[in-house]
C-alpha cells in the first residue's frame, strides 16, 4: 500500500512539523500492521519534495517493514550500535538514507540505555534535516524489543496511527498512557481507513458490480461519483 503524494492528512502532518520545528518524528501503533512504514514513506517523500534531507530509522524490531518493502538487509555488522546508513537517494544534494532494524540482542540491550537513543538522533540531525524512527508497536510486551514508547520519548513528537474498525479503544488508551507516562509529544494522530472505506468508496464498489450487466450506465455512475464535491468532502 502507498500513500499518494500530496494526501491531505500527510500534508497536515508535515504542516505540523514545520510549525512546531519536529525535526525528529517517531511514528508508532499499538498493534502491528497498522501502517506505520506506509506513513514512514509517505512522509519521507514529502520531506524530499520539500528539499529536505531525510534519514528513515527502522527500529521495529518486531517485524521491520520498512527495512523489507525497501528490500534492505538487517543490521549485522554495528557501528556504535547501529548499521552505516544506507543512501537511497541524492539528488542536488538533497538525500535520503535508512538505518536498518538491528538484530543483534546487545545492540538492542544498548539501545534501552537511558538518553542513548536521544544522543544517536542528535547526531544524525548533524546530517539530516529530519530523522523518522518506525517503532515497535506499543502493545507489543517482548523482551527483544526496544519499546516504542521509549523511541518515540527519544525525538520531538512522535504520530499514532490506528487502523479503524480493527484497533480497539483500550488499546488506544492503553497506548496514550504509555505515550504520557514517557514523556512522549503525540502531535497527532493518523486513522487508517483501510478496512473501513468511505462512502464514495463503497458506492464506487456497488457500481463496479454493475459494470457486467450495464457497462455504459456503470460507467456514468462512476464518472458522477468521481467528480462529486461532495462526496470528496471529509466527515
Amino acid at each position: 500500500m502507498m500513500i499518494p503524494d500530496g494526501y491531505i492528512e500527510i500534508e497536515r502532518i508535515y504542516a505540523a512539523m514545520m510549525a512546531g520545528n519536529v525535526r525528529s518524528l517517531a511514528v508508532t501503533a499499538s498493534q502491528p500492521q497498522e501502517g506505520v512504514s506506509t506513513v514512514i514513506r509517505a512522509l519521507a517523500r514529502r520531506n524530499l519534495n520539500a528539499g529536505r534531507s531525510t534519514l528513515l530509522v527502522d527500529l521495529n524490531l518486531h517485524s521491520p517493514h520498512l527495512s523489507n518493502a525497501l528490500a534492505l538487509p538487517s543490521s549485522s555488522t554495528p557501528e556504535q550500535g547501529l548499521s552505516k546508513p544506507h543512501m537511497l537517494s541524492l539528488h542536488k544534494e538533497i538525500k535520503m538514507a535508512v538505518i536498518t532494524a538491528p538484530a543483534r540482542r546487545e545492540v538492542i540491550m544498548q539501545l534501552r540505555e537511558p538518553g542513548m537513543l536521544a544522543n544517536h538522533i542528535q547526531g544524525w540531525l548533524k546530517n539530516y534535516d529530519t530523522v523518522l524512527l518506525d517503532t515497535s508497536p506499543i502493545g507489543l510486551h517482548n523482551s527483544g524489543n526496544l519499546p516504542g514508547e521509549y523511541a518515540a520519548s527519544a525525538c520531538d513528537a512522535c504520530i499514532l496511527t490506528v487502523l479503524a474498525g480493527v484497533t480497539s479503544q483500550a488499546s488506544i488508551k492503553s497506548t496514550i498512557e504509555k505515550l504520557n507516562k514517557a514523556q512522549a509529544l503525540l502531535l497527532g494522530t493518523v486513522i487508517n481507513d483501510r478496512y473501513n472505506p468511505g462512502l464514495k468508496q463503497e458506492l464506487l464498489r456497488e457500481a463496479d458490480k454493475l459494470s457486467r450487466y450495464f457497462p455504459g450506465f456503470a460507467n456514468r455512475v462512476k464518472n458522477w461519483l468521481n467528480k462529486s464535491h461532495l462526496l470528496s468532502l471529509e466527515l
